[in-house]
């Protein structure tokens, strides 16, 4: 779809100059378009050019050439005819609102004479900051060359019921001389085609239901503009400033849509805006109310929440909380936890209860139809405590804008986390954090327009706390003005931002300080609203300025960098300590060795130590739009007797084994002493005697003996003599005794 640029000459009969340069432009662009100009070529591809030329062609009668102050011409003039004072009465005026309002053009200019200058038909009543930006952008071309030419006459003001937003030019004479034409065409032209070459920047496209049937009744609107348009048959288009644009589109029975583009100069952007069905009942809950609605979202959506008590308030009221995500009653290793509280800094903050029991009731119904909802229910575990001081909450407060009033039960909840208070909500809280791992929370109040930051955090953790309010605030026009201010103070911020020296930024003792400094959770406090509770009829258009914020905020928690610490054998190791870039983190790793840091895209080098394990180190490069997710495997460090225990196990097993070759080396020596038969000859010892006689035994007594010998054997068994070898003491296999030992050669070496 391209913009539609109208550009009229001849409002007024008796000045035809402006008549004249318009025929010249069709012309050139025509020649220009059919020669291949770039330039030409570019910009009727892009902008869809009308031209009317004449619209008073009659009056040019009236004016003789050469005459520049006639007064043929005031009375001529149809530019200030177009009120419904002139309805009807004008059938030339007529036929041009007809065409303006069957075209809906993005620009329009009048070129005109009777004076040097642009006259533009906005003021402080019908035009904003992005109205004015835009004619500045569309004039700019003409506001160049008014310097160069000079006109006694001064310009009169748009009157009311003039040609609305289309500008007019003027130059100083009614009706100058033909010679004058060329150079007046030479300074006429280049502005011509930057007016046009700036109507390039738009933003087109449509507005659809969820399903992409066409919504035809829809208006869209851009902010800092108070000139929203009507949809023509569900199309829109928009000339705007470069830079970021913030769209709104509503219909009835449709949740109003806003969107942010940014729209590079010279170039159309395109995009469709879907409406979501308003199914939300706008009304302050009461406490009663509130608890129902909560259990209605549980019952109906019982696969994607879980409803579960944080305990009891000191007025025995349940402390609900309502828990978000494709697996609510279980954490998957890997998903981050996710809170948001509100009621915390007292029962009248009802803006801020509201908000966060309208974020339950559309994160639980625009699951698998809003693909950023679903998004963020299927990374992330969020859990949703909007009623945490429920003994304070009441209706009467509703439209009173205090933002120093305090809650009817006389306290606020948010500054007793010091570790003075015995209050039962404060204790929940304390046990709810203890309970979950919750990577990042946060604190939705009333009395500011800004996010406010835990202080003393390192520089990693600041950077992190920063990126995650940052996102907040981007989406939220009017927490990125600067300053604001609530009631008789006003606040300077930086990007949407509290200084740490505000009032509302001294958040010592306060549970967002508590939950960083205790757990490592990043919390953050937004200020969604000045007024404690503002009119409901209010509370819709401050539910729509923050819904992109907080989703972006839950989106921004799942990305980053996801860790797990684990041994060799990728068994969990809690409680390891996260350094990145040699800072330090709060928290440590979980019982199932996870930890999350919502990091911004870079390069980091992220260092891991825990007690018993060698520390390691990773670079680690974090991609935007998406989680990166890095295993460490450490090594195990256990120092036993002042050694690393693999060195000791290595001493301790060379020294058993060498103990144990010893012990053998003596067993063997021992036992070849107590078993000499293993190693040759034995003396056998019988009735006192040896295996042989003494010494001084002769030959005779051994020829005796052995004659003695061969008598018992031939008998039947007679005794065998004391020095005879017993044959019960002696088994030897050897097959020849005088193998095993030769007596006679024994006895010959002994003479």
């Amino acid at each position: 779809m391209k913009p539609e640029v109208v550009l009229i000459g001849g409002l007024n009969g008796g000045r035809p100059a402006g008549r004249e340069m318009l025929i010249r432009l069709a012309r050139h662009l025509v020649t220009g378009y059919r020669l291949r100009s770039q330039r030409i070529v570019d910009l009727l591809e892009k902008v869809a050019v009308h031209i009317v030329p004449s619209v008073d062609k009659a009056g040019f009668s009236h004016n003789e050439e050469g005459i520049c102050n006639s007064d043929q011409s005031e009375e001529l003039n149809m530019e200030d005819h177009f009120s419904s004072e002139f309805a009807g009465q004008f059938p030339i005026v007529e036929a041009v609102k007809e065409g303006l309002g069957v075209s809906h053009y993005v620009a329009g200019l009048v070129l005109d004479t009777g004076g040097v200058g642009v006259r533009i038909a906005l003021n402080e009543t019908n035009s904003g900051l992005l109205d004015n930006m835009t004619m500045d952008g569309l004039v700019a071309g003409f506001q160049k060359r008014i310097d160069q030419s000079k006109c006694e006459k001064e310009l009169r003001p748009v009157q009311d019921g003039s040609l609305l937003q289309h500008l007019c030019y003027w130059i100083a004479c009614d009706f100058p001389a033909r010679k004058e034409i060329p150079k007046l065409w030479m300074r006429t032209l280049h502005p011509l085609l930057e007016f046009l070459e700036a109507a390039k920047t738009s933003v087109h496209g449509s507005v659809t239901d969820e399903y992409g049937t066409t919504l035809t009744k829809a208006t869209v609107g851009v902010h800092t503009s108070k000139r929203p348009i009507e949809t023509t048959s569900g199309a829109f288009c928009l000339a705007v400033p470069p830079g970021k644009v913030v769209l709104t589109a509503s219909a009835n029975e449709f949740e109003m849509r806003v969107e942010r583009v940014t729209v590079s100069a010279g170039e159309g952007t395109s995009l469709v805006l879907v409406l979501e069905p308003d199914t939300y009942e706008h009304k302050y809950h009461s406490y009663t109310e509130a608890l129902q609605l909560l259990r209605y979202i549980a019952h109906k959506y019982p696969n994607t929440t879980y409803l579960y008590s944080l305990g009891s308030s000191a007025g025995g009221r349940d402390l609900p909380a309502l828990v978000l995500g494709a697996t609510p009653r279980v954490h998957r290793p890997g998903v981050p936890e996710i809170r948001l509280q509100a009621g915390l800094a007292g029962g009248l903050q009802l803006a801020a209860t509201e908000m966060l029991l309208h974020l339950a009731h559309t994160l639980a119904t625009r699951y698998k139809h809003n693909s950023l909802v679903t998004q963020i229910m299927a990374s992330s575990r969020i859990h949703i405590a909007p009623l945490l001081d429920p003994d304070g909450i009441t209706n009467s407060s509703i439209g009173k804008c205090d933002a120093n009033e305090s809650s009817p039960s006389g306290s606020n909840l948010f500054f007793m986390f010091d570790g003075s208070s015995s209050r039962p909500e404060v204790r929940a809280v304390q046990q709810w954090t203890d309970r979950y791992h919750f990577v990042t929370s946060l604190n939705v109040l009333t009395g500011g327009l800004a996010l406010a930051l835990p202080k003393g955090a390192g520089a990693i953790d600041t950077a992190v706390l920063r990126r995650l309010a940052k996102t907040y605030a981007y989406h939220n026009d009017d927490m990125l003005n600067g300053t604001f201010a609530c009631g008789s103070k006003s606040y300077n911020t930086s990007d949407g931002i509290l200084p740490e020296s505000a009032d509302l930024g001294h958040l010592n003792g306060s549970v967002m300080d508590f939950s960083y400094r205790y757990s490592g959770t990043y919390e953050t406090a937004a200020f969604i609203s000045c007024c404690p509770a503002p009119n409901i009829s209010e509370f819709s258009a401050l539910w729509v300025q923050n819904k992109q914020s907080i989703l972006n905020y839950l989106l921004q928690a799942t990305q980053g960098l996801v860790g797990y610490v684990r041994t060799k054998s990728r068994d969990p190791i809690p409680g390891a300590n996260i350094s990145i870039e040699g800072q330090p983190l709060q928290r440590p790793s979980t019982k199932l060795g996870e930890f999350w840091v919502p990091l911004g895209e870079g390069s980091y080098q992220v260092v891991i130590s825990a007690p018993d394990y060698y520390t390691m180190t990773k670079i680690v490069e974090v991609y935007a739009g998406r989680s990166t997710t890095v295993e460490f495997l450490l090594q195990e460090n256990i120092v036993i007797a002042g050694l690393p225990k693999h060195v000791f196990v290595v001493l301790t097993g060379s020294l058993v084994l060498l103990l144990m070759v010893s012990a053998l080396c003596l067993y063997t020596v021992v036992m070849s002493q107590r078993q000499p038969e293993r190693a040759g000859f034995m003396p056998v010892q019988s009735n006192g005697g040896t295996l042989f006689d003494d010494d001084e035994d002769d030959d005779d007594g051994i020829g005796q003996h052995k004659s003695r010998k061969s008598a018992n054997n031939s008998g039947s068994g007679g005794s065998v003599h004391s020095k005879l070898l017993k044959t019960a003491e002696y088994h030897d296999d050897t097959s020849s005794e005088d193998e095993i030992y030769n007596t006679r050669n024994w006895k010959s070496s002994a003479k």
